[in-house]
């Protein structure tokens, strides 16, 4: 059975509205009807335009000029770019594959120093130090 791009929406937004709602405690039915309610409220509100919501995000228009709910809104939608941008990223392997040497932090704070070679450096507790 083949799917249809309309089936693959429905299965993705089920999948994401059960995901959300489980998180905040609501079934996948009820998550739903959460963002039809934010939906409409966006739709009917004073302060949102979607035309220029969609300029910001374009860039074609300044973040500054809008109302602060609108603002919020972008804010939320460049949350949600940076975090589908992000999630696909494995520096890690990208830097070792080209011999590019790189630092990172462990759990402790430690800055780790990763080098050209297989081996590592603890360079100590990153931040302020204690007296």
């Amino acid at each position: 059975m083949n799917a249809t791009p309309s089936s693959i929406v429905r299965s993705e937004l089920f999948a994401s509205a059960h995901s959300v709602g489980r998180a905040t405690g609501r079934s996948a039915n009820e998550q739903f009807a959460h963002w039809a309610r934010i939906g409409r409220e966006v739709e009917t509100s004073p302060h949102l335009s979607s035309r220029e919501i969609a300029e910001v995000l374009s860039g074609r228009r300044s973040y500054d000029t809008l109302h602060p709910v609108a603002q919020a809104v972008v804010r939320a939608e460049w949350v949600k770019r940076v975090d589908a941008l992000s999630s696909g990223l494995d520096l890690r392997s990208d830097f070792e594959s080209e011999g590019r040497p790189y630092v990172e932090r462990d759990e402790a704070g430690a800055v780790i120093e990763h080098g050209a070679s297989s081996s590592s450096r603890r360079t100590g507790r990153a931040g302020p130090q204690q007296p």
